[in-house]
């Protein structure tokens, strides 16, 4: 996790307990992927799609709740579906709206 969504994180409410929670959590998830890393978005693209996760995210609930299943959703959709970078805005997008149905 990136020190400025952490930051973001923590100016938003989470508690330092939940982001060592979601950080065990992309580390375990980011070490299952290493098997499929040749179809996974390059990091910068990654990088930028997580954080416009995050901001869609808040912007929908009035906070990041769902953000780790948000990371492994487009994760698993990138090695299943081996998208494109111009789908990547509209990719998150849906999976913000998917993942926002899931927490309500």
């Amino acid at each position: 996790m990136a020190d400025a969504m952490e930051d973001a994180m923590l100016r938003c409410g989470v508690s330092s307990a939940h982001l060592v929670h979601l950080k065990e959590a992309e580390d375990k998830h980011a070490k299952r992927m290493l098997d499929h890393a040749h179809r996974l978005l390059p990091p910068l693209e990654r990088s930028a799609a997580l954080r416009c996760m995050s901001r869609l995210l808040h912007m929908a609930n009035g906070c990041q709740n769902g953000w780790c299943k948000a990371a492994l959703l487009l994760d698993r959709y990138c090695v299943e579906a081996d998208i494109s970078v111009e789908l990547l805005p509209a990719t998150c997008v849906a999976v913000v709206r998917i993942v926002s149905k899931l927490e309500h």
